[in-house]
């Protein structure tokens, strides 16, 4: 067998070796906090004992470690697997040094040397040569002397493995493994044109990345699709939502893999680690929108909401599955300078989908929703009459689409106005509002349950 994967899935202790060079680094980024990272290393492996992997992410889930030999992987045997994280830390320091000599700068007492007892709240305990005993506060310690490093104690994360090798010898080693404290999703930033009939939409990826390592030069892939994934410590399984990207910058490469799609960026990258990275993936794009004031009064009693609605079709100037993101929509004023005009999150949105982005509430457009009646018809039927009210304080007339919403079997029995769309949940009407002035509608609805 010419490339033997070795999948290790002991999570226990370990040490030491030396690393070569690394030779690539390739991250795979998922939306829901996950990464699979993939390096290539040449480190030289002993005959016997402890090989070290360093600088792995903090967030490594051990078990996914999978490690690929590519150079006679059958005369390598890797026996145990080791994640070391206890990571350098002055507290850390001082609590291994307890009952060892440690040597103080002090603000008042000079230099100070003894045996450390006890490292704990605001205070040390150290025994001096003669026997006697200072308690300090640490806020007098102004430098503190250790012989050496503590054992166990690590200034990077590391993998270290147990092996058994036919000699000491280089080695070129892939580990692949999970990590989480990842993800990625998508950012929008549409403007919209004097008409409000037009809009230019740009695309960012946002990378968001607190998995405890920085991945220099790396090859990165964003992998969408419906992935699962079982929760640590636990029999729940979680299911990253994800969306085919959109074709988009000539920079980033899609391509399917197995049941998903697979999006590559076309030139290595530095993530750093606490750091958010955005890559353009829409470059600026002209769509066709319609803005739409809608009034929902049994949810939002006065208010008139402002919609941007957009079909995400080849002929609106779209046509491309768009993951799930923020949406900000920006106008430009009449100097030129942005006026930023409201936001919304858009949901997983494929081709041929039609997008209503609510941006805020209209001010000069208010309504009123009154219940008339209500008629008791059965223990589980009943009658209702309702008025709505629409009032125009614009110098233009304006269109609003009313939407009520109902439950169990029901029927609008009459009104004042045509219903314009009909669902099992919800009626629509089409108002014309004057400008200065009111339109009102009156209904019926009859329901059982």
């Amino acid at each position: 067998m010419q490339d033997r994967k070795l999948v290790l899935f002991l999570l226990v202790f370990g040490t030491v070796n030396l690393v070569l060079a690394q030779n690539a680094m390739h991250l795979t980024v998922y939306n829901n906090n996950a990464a699979l990272v993939s390096e290539q290393r040449e480190l030289m492996v002993p005959s016997g004992g402890l090989l070290e992997f360093p600088d792995v992410a903090e967030r490594i889930i051990p078990a996914s470690v999978l490690v690929d030999v590519k150079n006679s992987p059958q005369t390598l045997q890797i026996l145990e697997q080791n994640f070391e994280y206890d990571l350098v830390g002055s507290a850390k320091i001082f609590d291994k040094y307890i009952d060892e000599k440690i040597t103080l700068q002090t603000e008042h007492s000079g230099e100070l040397s003894g045996v450390l007892l006890n490292n704990s709240g605001n205070d040390i305990v150290l025994q001096m040569p003669g026997g006697q005993l200072v308690v300090m506060e640490k806020k007098e310690i102004l430098s503190t002397y250790f012989a050496a490093l503590p054992e166990g104690l690590r200034t990077r994360p590391t993998l270290t493995w147990n092996v058994k090798n036919t000699g000491p010898q280089k080695r070129m080693l892939n580990v692949s493994y999970l990590t989480n404290g990842i993800s990625w999703h998508a950012e929008y930033v549409g403007e919209l044109d004097k008409s409000d009939a037009s809009l230019t939409l740009a695309g960012w990826i946002s990378i968001d990345n607190h998995s405890g390592k920085s991945y220099k030069n790396a090859s990165l892939k964003l992998v969408a699709g419906d992935i699962n994934q079982q929760k640590q410590g636990s029999g729940e399984r979680e299911v990253y939502k994800m969306l085919a990207l959109a074709e988009a910058s000539a920079d980033v490469e899609e391509k399917p893999f197995f049941e998903y799609h697979l999006y590559s960026l076309g030139h290595t990258t530095d993530v750093r680690n606490n750091q958010i990275k955005q890559v353009t993936f829409i470059e600026p794009t002209r769509a066709r929108v319609k803005k739409q004031f809608v009034y929902e009064g049994s949810r939002n009693a006065r208010n008139v909401a402002v919609q941007i609605k957009l079909h995400n079709s080849e002929q609106s100037g779209l046509g491309i599955p768009l993951p799930a993101g923020i949406f900000r929509i920006y106008k430009a004023d009449d100097d030129d300078s942005k006026v930023f005009l409201g936001e919304d999150e858009l949901k997983h949105t494929p081709k041929d989908e039609e997008i209503l982005l609510s941006i805020g509430n209209a001010f000069d457009l208010i309504g009123e929703r009154k219940e008339l009646f209500n008629n008791k018809l059965s223990k589980r039927s009943d009658e209702r009459g309702y008025e709505i009210t629409l009032r125009n304080h614009k110098k233009q007339p304006v269109e609003v689409v009313v939407v009520e919403r109902f439950h169990g079997d029901w029927e609008i029995t009459e009104s004042s106005s045509k219903v314009i769309e009909k669902t099992a949940l919800k009626a629509e009407w089409l108002l014309q509002v004057p400008a200065e002035d009111e339109t009102k509608l009156n209904f019926v609805v009859r329901s059982q349950w």
